[in-house]
C-alpha cells in the first residue's frame, strides 16, 4: 500500500507519504517541524486525509515518532480508504488463512459425498456455501462463506478458486465498528488455526448498492506478513462448531492469545520457553475464572479464607513489641503461608479442570506423556491427575518465583505442552463446543489423537 498527497495536520500544511505501516509527514515550510514535534506524545487518535484516488480516508494512529530530516512518522493500527462518504453495509475478506481453512476442495468434497451436484458457473457466479449469524457490540451481523467469481477481476484474476467471507451488517459510517467486525474474524482465524500469524488479509468495503465497491480496509499490523501453513484445520471437520467459535471471538475482545505459536509447530523442548509457560498459566487462570461454575462442581474447603486468617493472626503478632529475630521469623512464616496457599489453590484448580475435561481427553490421554507414561485409554487416573498438578505447579513456581529455570528438559516439556492443550480445551469448552468436538479439534491441532483419521476412514 503506497500513496502520497497533501494534508493539514495540527495546523501545519504537509506532504504525506504512506508506505505500508507508516505515514510520514513532511512540512512544506521547513521550520514548522517544531509545531509537528509538539504532537510527539499524541496517541490513539484519527487522522483524516485524501489522495488522488480516494476522497475519504481515515487512519487510526497508535503512536507518533520524530525523525531526523524534518519529518514525523505516524504509525496506524488500521487505514480505511473510501471513494465517497456513503455508508458501508458489508466487507469482503480474503487471504491465505481463509484459503487454508475454507479450501474449496474441503467444501466440494462434502458436496460430492452427499450426492449434491454443483450447478453454479464458478468463473462468473458466486455460490453461497454457508452462513452464520452472530452479534458484535449488540448488532447482528451475517458471515457468509462464498466461492466463485474467478473472472470478476478480469485480467487481474489469478485464475484460482478462492473462498471469501462476506460480512454484512446495518449500513454505517462508524469505522470503529468496522474494525471490531474485522478483528472478530481475524481473532477467529488465529484461534481456530492456532497460529498468531494469519498472514495479510485483503478487505473490500461495499456500500448499499449491489456489487458496489466503496473502498478498502487495511490492517497495518498484518501488512507484509507471510502465512506459513503447518496444520490441517479444515472446514469439513469444524463446520458444526464455526458459529459458536465466531460468537466466542466476538464476545472475547480482550482474550489473550499471547501464547500462540508464530508460524511454527511446537513440539520439542527448544520450542518452549519460561515466558510461554507464564503466558499459558495466565491464560489458565483467566479461563478458570471465566468459567468457574463448570469447574467448581463440588463444595471445596475455602483455602483462601484459612490462609487470610492465618496471615491476619501473624500480622497481629508482628504489630506487637517483639525482637528483630522474632519479627524476621514471623515474616518468613507469613511469606510461606502465602506461597503454600497459592500452590494448594493451583493444584486444586488443575485437578478440577482435568475432572471436568476427562471425557474430552479420553482418546488423547495415552499420547500426551510418552516419557512419563501417564494416562491410558481410560483417561487419567487419580494418581496421574495428582502428579500432573504437582509437576505443573512446581514448574510454574520455578519460573515465576524462584527464577531458577531457564530452559526445559524433555520431561518438563511434556508437562508444558499438556498445559497448553488443557488451556485450549478450556477455551473451546467456554465457547460451547461439546466433548466430541473438543477431542476432534485438539487432535487436528496437537496431533494427540487419531479422531480425524477415523472420521476420514468412515467417509471413504
Amino acid at each position: 500500500m503506497y500513496s502520497e498527497g497533501y494534508v493539514t495536520f495540527s495546523g501545519v500544511e504537509c506532504v504525506f507519504i504512506i508506505n505500508n505501516e507508516e505515514i510520514r509527514l513532511i512540512p512544506k515550510v521547513r521550520d514548522e517541524i517544531r509545531e509537528l514535534n509538539k504532537c510527539f506524545d499524541d496517541q490513539n487518535f484519527t487522522f483524516h486525509f485524501s489522495d488522488n484516488e480516494y476522497n475519504n480516508c481515515l487512519a487510526y494512529i497508535d503512536r507518533v515518532k520524530m525523525n531526523m530530516g524534518h519529518s514525523i512518522s505516524l504509525f496506524p493500527t488500521y487505514i480505511v480508504k473510501l471513494f465517497n462518504n456513503e455508508p458501508i453495509s458489508s466487507m469482503e475478506i480474503t487471504g491465505p488463512a481463509i484459503d487454508e481453512i475454507f479450501h474449496p476442495a474441503s467444501y466440494y468434497y462434502l458436496k460430492a459425498v452427499s450426492g449434491v451436484k454443483n450447478n453454479v458457473d464458478l468463473t462468473r457466479e458466486i455460490e453461497e456455501a454457508d452462513k452464520w449469524t452472530i452479534e458484535v457490540d449488540g448488532c447482528s451481523i451475517d458471515v457468509c462463506l462464498q466461492y466463485g467469481g474467478i473472472l470478476r477481476r478480469g485480467i487481474a484474476s489469478d485464475m484460482s478458486l478462492h473462498p471469501q467471507l462476506l460480512v454484512t451488517f446495518h449500513p454505517t459510517n462508524d469505522v470503529g465498528f468496522m474494525f471490531k467486525v474485522y478483528k472478530t474474524l481475524a481473532r477467529f482465524l488465529k484461534f481456530v488455526q492456532y497460529n498468531s500469524n494469519s498472514g495479510e488479509f485483503k478487505v473490500r468495503l461495499h456500500g448499499c448498492a449491489p456489487d458496489y465497491n466503496s473502498g478498502y480496509f487495511y490492517d497495518c499490523k498484518s501488512i507484509g506478513n507471510d502465512r506459513v501453513f503447518y496444520n490441517q484445520v479444515e472446514y469439513r471437520y469444524i463446520k458444526p462448531y464455526i458459529g459458536k467459535l465466531l460468537q466466542f471471538s466476538a464476545d472475547n475482545v480482550g482474550i489473550s492469545l499471547d501464547y500462540l505459536p508464530d508460524a511454527t509447530y511446537r513440539w520439542n523442548r527448544n520450542d518452549y520457553t519460561p515466558r510461554i509457560l507464564s503466558s499459558l498459566f495466565a491464560a489458565f487462570e483467566s479461563e478458570y475464572r471465566a468459567n468457574i461454575e463448570k469447574y467448581e462442581t463440588e463444595p471445596a474447603e475455602d483455602l483462601a479464607k484459612i490462609r487470610e486468617k492465618a496471615i491476619s493472626n501473624i500480622q497481629e503478632c508482628l504489630n506487637e513489641d517483639i525482637s528483630d529475630s522474632e519479627r524476621k521469623f514471623l515474616v518468613q512464616v507469613q511469606n510461606s503461608v502465602k506461597n503454600i496457599g497459592n500452590q494448594a489453590g493451583q493444584n486444586r484448580k488443575i485437578k478440577n479442570v482435568l475432572q471436568t475435561l476427562n471425557s474430552a481427553l479420553l482418546k488423547s490421554a495415552q499420547h500426551m506423556f510418552i516419557r512419563e507414561k501417564l494416562g491410558t485409554a481410560a483417561g487419567f487416573s487419580a494418581d496421574d491427575v495428582k502428579r500432573i498438578a504437582k509437576e505443573v505447579v512446581a514448574l510454574r513456581s520455578q519460573v515465576s518465583h524462584e527464577y531458577s529455570l531457564l530452559a526445559f528438559d524433555d520431561i518438563q516439556t511434556e508437562y508444558v505442552r499438556f498445559l497448553e492443550i488443557i488451556v485450549y480445551c478450556m477455551m473451546l469448552k467456554r465457547a460451547g463446543i461439546d466433548d466430541d468436538g473438543i477431542e476432534l479439534i485438539i487432535g487436528i491441532i496437537f496431533n494427540c489423537n487419531s479422531v480425524r483419521i477415523e472420521k476420514m476412514l468412515l467417509n471413504c
